[in-house]
């Protein structure tokens, strides 16, 4: 049982012991419905009452029946006239069953609950005729729908619904369903409320329509021109219409005419109850507005000014004009030209996206009536001067008024003016032309300066000549600066100059080593004049040639100072420095022998300035070189030993060697050997890089080895491979000499084997016996050494 509570029957009210909120009321539908059935239903319908508060003593609700329906006559009810509640008591619950009858009614039953008079509940309950119940589908008889796209269908008057067939929906059990069809289909509604069922049918008709549509005309136009629009459909009979509707003539018809005024899809639509079928058609719209011209061609004075074009508010419109000289603005729609010579304007007036174009042209013919002045806007002169400006005129019969026309112009009628105001002037130039009736202004300013006399520059302290380092002032008369606010002074040259700047009156300068002529621009504008002043000066230098010199060591340098000869010049007590070794101790021409760093100085007076010179003078650095002996410094006689010189510089030639005071040979290395012993030493000398004389000196000593002799004592020459021959063993020593005697003195082996005595006398084995040997050697430097003994032969 389903409970239904009708919020909008519910009358709210109160009294001493109960409220509203202390009574709950709730009808319940047997069918699930929103009232009382007059039939298709099998239960009865109940309505339920609670008291939601506690309670201390029974309490009497009183139950009024009113309504449009009658109690007994459509419907009957075990609800009493009162309901007590007793403390405790749960939730109280009553029938109500509708009568059928054959009227049909808008009938309702209004109950009223009170407590003392006051209604704490009123509850609405419509009456529902079985007709009612007839289930049916919202969206009508027939749909006309797209292939495979989803509808939406639904339906009412029933409590439960069943659609068929059911593999058109994906859920067939709900009041509003989805359904798909690819062919035309039947679609039932079965609606079920309590014990009454009905139907409801809707015929989905596909519709397999084409549709397209294209312009006839271009696309991509000018705002204001018209594209026809078609649309062809494979079934005239479907509602069709073009959106948007705006600028379209007829938005229903298939073939219309289109006047968009900005960018704009139209979609060609049959509309069909679940689905749209389209086509599009863009359209491209470029706001335009061509240069319109002012005029035709016309004619103007010179210098004037003329608008080619009206002003427009289009800001999309791209404008170019050609020529673009003597245009205050070439893509302007409206420019102003002021033209000198007779100029035809074209104007290409474009649209933003380049859909629309146009151009127009006009010519300005100039009425010539205009002088040239062969000078700026504003020319500088110095007062008393004068300035002559020509003219260049276009037609010199033009009548030329100067003003001021005062004596400080004068103009020839012609082709020149003639300016030498006292004071600064603006001059305005009137030109008329009674011939075109065009009239034309110039004008000039004339700007008159002067200078302050300044004239005379002296320098302080007076003195002729100065030393040089001198501190100088050049000092001129000063003058009265606000007079002249634009002076610049300039001081050339630079030398000597210590102020930060070379642009003031007066100069502060050191003295230089030569006698210098300073020179002071100034300038005013147009006002120059230089001034000079001399300051001689003596340097503090005495040249001394050379300056700075490197010679090998031991090299003698000459000094020249030509200055010490002059006759201005006082040497006085100051000598050389660094002991000349021609005792020129103030002569001009001092000679030095250079093993080391020199200063070589000299002091004087010239003029009463102090002078002072020095040279320096140093050897080069040395060059270093050794000799290495290969194999060694110590080698035995005989050997050849190569010495070979190695110098830090890699320019050095002519390499000389010496053992002594004797020529041995000469290049980077020679090849020497002694047959005796002897300590040799020997030197190489070379020319380095810088022309000096560079040397290296080595030691090499020949010796006489010790030499070995070991001779055995036995030897038994059996055959059996294991001392079978006698032999000394010799090391550092060559074998001159090997003889063997017997005991009667007779020789048995004269080194007649290089392998030894093997124990045979005469082609026969020599007895077991004691024999006598004698051995001689020759040592490395050609002596000889004999060594004797005995050594017993073993059978």
């Amino acid at each position: 049982m389903k409970p239904y509570i009708l919020p909008l029957g519910i009358l709210l009210c109160f009294s001493l012991n109960l409220s509203s909120q202390d009574l709950a009321v709730r009808y319940f539908s047997a069918i699930g419905l929103n009232g009382l059935t007059e039939g298709c239903s099998t239960m009865p319908d109940s309505v339920c009452l609670t008291i939601t508060s506690d309670i201390t003593e029974p309490i009497s609700v009183d139950v009024a029946f009113g309504g449009s329906a009658t109690n007994i006559s459509d419907y009957t009810t075990s609800l009493p006239d009162r309901i007590t509640f007793i403390p405790g008591e749960g939730e109280k619950c009553f029938t109500l069953v509708g009568i059928p009858d054959e009227a049909i009614e808008q009938e309702q039953i209004i109950l009223v609950f009170s407590l003392n008079g006051n209604t704490l509940q009123q509850l609405t309950i419509p009456m529902i005729e079985v007709a009612d119940l007839k289930v049916a589908i919202d969206q009508g008889d027939e749909l006309s729908v797209c292939p495979g796209q989803p509808v939406t269908l639904s339906a009412q008057n029933s409590a439960a619904y069943q659609w068929s067939p059911p593999t058109v929906f994906p859920e067939a059990n709900l009041d509003q369903v989805v359904a798909t069809v690819d062919q035309t289909t039947s679609v039932v509604v079965t609606g079920t409320t309590g014990t009454c069922i009905s139907f409801d049918t809707v015929v989905l008709t596909v519709v397999n329509a084409t549709l397209s549509a294209e312009a006839l005309d271009p696309t991509e136009i000018c705002e204001g021109t018209s594209v026809r629009l078609k649309a062809t459909t494979s079934d005239a009979s479907l509602p069709f219409s073009w959106a948007p509707a705006d600028g379209i003539d007829d938005p229903l018809a298939l073939e219309t005419t289109s006047t968009p005024t900005q960018d704009v899809n139209y979609v060609a639509k049959i509309t069909l109850d679940n689905c749209i079928i389209s086509d599009t058609v863009p359209i491209r719209v470029d706001p335009f507005s061509a240069a319109l011209l002012t005029g035709e061609d016309t004619s103007i004075c010179q210098g004037d000014a003329y608008l080619l074009a009206y002003p427009t508010l289009d800001k999309t419109t791209n404008y170019e004009w050609t020529p673009g000289t003597y245009l205050d603005d070439f893509t302007s729609a409206s420019p102003v030209a002021r033209p000198e010579d007779t100029t035809t304007y074209q104007v290409i007036s474009t649209s933003a996206r380049g859909y629309c174009a146009d151009t127009a042209s006009v010519t300005i013919n100039i009425k010539p009536i205009d002088i040239n002045l062969n000078a700026e806007d504003t020319v500088e002169i110095c007062l008393g001067d004068e300035r002559v400006v020509n003219l260049n005129a276009s037609d010199f019969n033009l009548n030329i008024t100067v003003s001021p026309s005062d004596s400080s112009v004068v103009y020839n009628g012609r082709s020149s003016i003639r300016f030498s105001p006292e004071v600064s002037t603006t001059y305005i130039l009137k030109i008329e032309s009674a011939e075109t009736g065009c009239v034309a202004y110039d004008s000039i300013y004339v700007r008159v300066d002067s200078l302050p006399k300044i004239d005379t520059i002296w320098a302080f302290p007076p003195k002729s000549p100065y030393c040089e380092g001198d501190d100088i002032v050049l000092i001129s008369p000063s003058y009265d600066q606000s007079h002249f606010p634009d002076i610049e002074f300039t001081w050339s040259p630079d030398q000597g100059i210590v102020m930060e700047e070379n642009m003031f009156l007066n100069l502060r300068l050191i003295a230089q080593p030569d006698t210098i002529t300073y020179t002071r621009k100034t300038v005013n504008h147009a006002c120059v004049q230089e001034d000079f002043l001399e300051i001689p000066s003596i340097d503090t230098i005495i040249d001394i040639f050379p300056m700075d010199t490197v010679v090998c060591p031991g090299e003698m340098v000459q000094l020249s100072a030509p200055e010490l000869n002059d006759p201005d010049f006082m040497i006085g007590k100051n000598e050389w420095s660094g002991e000349p070794v021609n005792l020129c101790k103030q002569c001009d021409r001092p000679k030095y022998v250079v093993d080391m760093a020199i200063n070589a100085s000299i002091k004087g007076t010239k003029l009463g300035c102090p002078q002072s010179g020095s040279a320096n003078m140093n050897t080069f650095q040395p060059s270093q070189a050794a000799i290495f002996a290969d194999p060694a410094q110590i080698v035995n006689v005989k050997t050849e030993v190569t010495l070979q010189v190695s110098t830090s510089d890699p320019l050095a030639t002519d390499f000389q060697w010496k053992q002594g005071n004797q020529n041995v040979g000469s290049g980077t290395s020679i090849t020497v050997s002694e047959d005796k012993e002897s300590t040799n030493t020997y030197s190489v000398s070379y020319i380095d890089g810088n022309g000096c004389i560079g040397a290296a000196i080595i030691t090499i000593q020949w010796q006489v080895p010790s030499y070995s002799l070991k001779v055995p004592n036995a030897f038994t020459p059996d055959g059996d491979g294991l001392n079978d021959y006698f032999k000394p063993i010799l090391e550092g020593a060559e074998l001159e000499q090997f003889s063997i005697f017997n005991r009667f003195g007779q020789l048995v082996y004269d080194n007649t084997n290089p392998e030894g005595w093997d124990g045979n006398q005469g082609g026969q084995k020599a007895p077991s016996d004691t024999y006598v040997y004698l051995i001689k050697v020759s040592l490395l430097d050609g002596s000889t050494e004999q060594k004797q003994g005995t050594v017993i032969l073993i059978r």
